[in-house]
C-alpha cells in the first residue's frame, strides 16, 4: 500500500470500510430516554440537566442527541430510561459516569450529538444494560 494518498476512510473504516469495526463493543441503535447531570459545584444552586435520547449505545459508551451543545470536559451521570418489561410495569433506571468524547451538530437529526464513553455504573446498571444489549442482538 503506498502512503503516499491515504483517504481519511482508509483510517476511519475497518477492513469491510465500516466505522463501527474498530469499535471494541458493538453499537445496537436503541433509542432510549435520556437524562444527563452535570455535577454540582459549590456555587451552583442546582445541578444542571439536560433530556435528550440515544442514538446508539453499546455497553462501553452512548451517543446522544439533544437540542444544545452541552459538551462538557468533566464527567457527568447519565440516567438511562429503559422500557417497562410489559405494559402498565414499573421502569428502571440505569445510572452511570460518563466523560463526553465528541460533539458534532447532526442535519439528520437537527440537534446535536454528544459521544460519551461510560466510566462506572451504580448498582446493577451494568448488568441491566449488558442484558438489553443482548437480548436486541
Amino acid at each position: 500500500m503506498s502512503l503516499g494518498k491515504v483517504r481519511l476512510a482508509d483510517l476511519t473504516a475497518g477492513a469491510n470500510g465500516n466505522k463501527s469495526d474498530l469499535r471494541e463493543a458493538p453499537r445496537q441503535p436503541l433509542k432510549l430516554k435520556v437524562a444527563v447531570v452535570y455535577h454540582q459545584h459549590s456555587d451552583d444552586a442546582t445541578r444542571p440537566t439536560y433530556h435528550g435520547r440515544t442514538n446508539d449505545i453499546s455497553i462501553e459508551g452512548l451517543s446522544v442527541v439533544v437540542d444544545s451543545n452541552i459538551f462538557n470536559e468533566g464527567e457527568v451521570t447519565v440516567l438511562l430510561a429503559l422500557p417497562p418489561v410489559y405494559i402498565g410495569g414499573p421502569k428502571k433506571i440505569i445510572e452511570a459516569t460518563a466523560k463526553m468524547v465528541y460533539t458534532v451538530h447532526s442535519s439528520d437529526h437537527d440537534a446535536f450529538r454528544i459521544g460519551m464513553r461510560f466510566r462506572t455504573f451504580k448498582r446493577n446498571g451494568y448488568e441491566l444494560l449488558e442484558a438489553i444489549l443482548s437480548h436486541k442482538s
